[in-house]
């Protein structure tokens, strides 16, 4: 405790801008203090905390192991600070606020029900939403830059996360009406496809943040197959459209096709589950917006 008492935030930042300005000098300007300093600043750190952090044999800066492992222990703090500093200032405005991560795949299904159902029920929390693939959102989370993810559910999380089971579904192959593949079907019904059918036909991927598509990534390397990629998106609108079109085929949930779209699923030997989850990192205070939010769609998973 005598420790802590001693260190302060501010040493703590020092240390934070000049490990990733990889300079002294370029860290000294961003501060604006004199490069001199600086340097005093952090042997007052080293000398406090009784470590070595910085390799000084070297002409580049470069951190020690025991540097290294107490940059992540401080990047870890500083998120925090941050954090605490965004809820102090919503707190002083009368505010409740949730920072909300949501994957393009499940915007078109969650999004209704958060701002059709929850928000009319609870109109004094407000959302400040970052879209983005399921890696990266889970990453944002685990280093406390979000306070609610909707995720695609992996066991290896469960140390770290808190997970709130919301549905299950599957992904299957989609084509638009007039693909080949149809026909091939057709005349096939009581067969389901094969990777030989489609591994040569057009195909719309997902960006490399996104889980699902690593999965499906994994899936044509165990055959040897490397499909024709015409495009790399998340934008599920974007996706509907070309494969509507025929222009080529995508893995979609059955959660965000709708028969306006006009596609066609076709049953294929192979599918791919997942449970999608409402998750939160166990470090994360869950203060009474975030408690409600997680109450409501435990309560509320029909209308999911």
């Amino acid at each position: 405790m005598d420790l802590l008492n001693t260190i302060t935030l501010t040493q703590l930042n020092y240390f934070y801008i000049v490990v990733n300005s990889k300079s002294i000098h370029e860290a000294a300007k961003k501060l604006l203090i004199t490069q001199p300093s600086l340097s005093v600043a952090l042997k007052n750190l080293e000398s406090e905390l009784q470590l070595s952090l910085f390799d000084r044999s070297k002409r580049q800066l470069t951190l020690t192991e025991t540097g290294k492992q107490f940059y992540q222990e401080v990047t870890s703090l500083l998120n925090h600070t941050a954090n605490l500093e965004d809820r102090i200032k919503l707190l002083q405005k009368g505010r409740q606020f949730i920072r909300l991560g949501v994957a393009p795949m499940m915007s078109p299904f969650i999004f209704p029900v958060i701002f059709n159902h929850f928000q009319k029920a609870y109109p004094h929390i407000e959302f400040e939403v970052y879209e983005s693939g399921v890696l990266r959102l889970k990453q944002m989370l685990k280093e406390q830059k979000l306070d609610i993810a909707f995720l695609i559910e992996n066991e290896s999380d469960a140390q770290l996360l808190d997970f709130t089971t919301l549905l299950k579904t599957e992904y299957h192959l989609y084509v638009g009406p007039d693909d080949p593949l149809v026909q091939l079907a057709e005349s096939r019904p009581n067969h389901l496809l094969n990777l030989n059918d489609y591994k040569n036909i057009p195909m719309i991927f997902y960006k490399e943040t996104s889980y699902i598509q690593a999965i499906i990534t994994k899936y044509f390397q165990l055959y040897n197959v490397n499909p024709k990629i015409r495009l790399r998106t998340n934008q599920i609108h974007t996706i509907k459209q070309l494969v509507g079109s025929s222009v080529a085929a995508a893995f979609l949930t059955d959660k965000v096709v709708t028969p306006k779209d006009n596609l066609v699923c076709l049953l294929t030997d192979i599918t791919f589950p997942i449970t999608i989850v409402l998750a939160t990192n166990k470090q994360t205070v869950r203060t009474p917006a975030i408690q409600e939010f997680i109450q409501f769609f435990e309560n509320n998973k029909e209308l999911i």
